[in-house]
C-alpha cells in the first residue's frame, strides 16, 4: 500500500461522513499536514502516511504544536486508522 491509497481512502471516508477536503500547503511553513477536513461543527488537520512511514521532523513540531493550541490534528497511517478514526469521530457527534 502507498501513501495516495491511504489519502483516497481518507478523502472517500470525509464525503462519506457529509464533510469536504482539501490537500492544502502553506507556504513556506514546513511540516504541514497533507488533508484539511471539514466535518459538522469541526475542522481537522490530517497528515496521512503509508504503513511504516515516517514523520519527518517539522511533521513532528507541528503536530507538538497543534496539541499545545488544542487545534484537531491527525496523523493517520493505514485505511484501518482511518476507520477507526471515523467510528470514534462519530460517538462525539451523535
Amino acid at each position: 500500500m502507498i501513501e495516495r491509497d491511504v489519502e483516497q481512502h481518507f478523502i472517500w471516508r470525509i464525503a462519506m461522513m457529509g464533510g469536504l477536503t482539501w490537500k492544502t500547503k502553506a507556504i513556506g511553513r514546513v511540516g504541514f499536514p497533507d488533508q484539511t477536513a471539514l466535518l459538522p461543527g469541526e475542522i481537522w488537520l490530517v497528515e496521512l502516511k503509508r504503513p511504516k512511514g515516517r514523520l519527518a521532523e517539522a511533521q513532528k513540531q507541528f503536530a507538538a504544536d497543534c496539541a499545545r493550541l488544542k487545534v484537531r490534528y491527525a496523523c493517520l497511517w493505514s485505511i484501518e486508522m482511518i476507520e477507526a478514526w471515523a467510528a470514534a469521530y462519530k460517538v462525539f457527534v451523535l
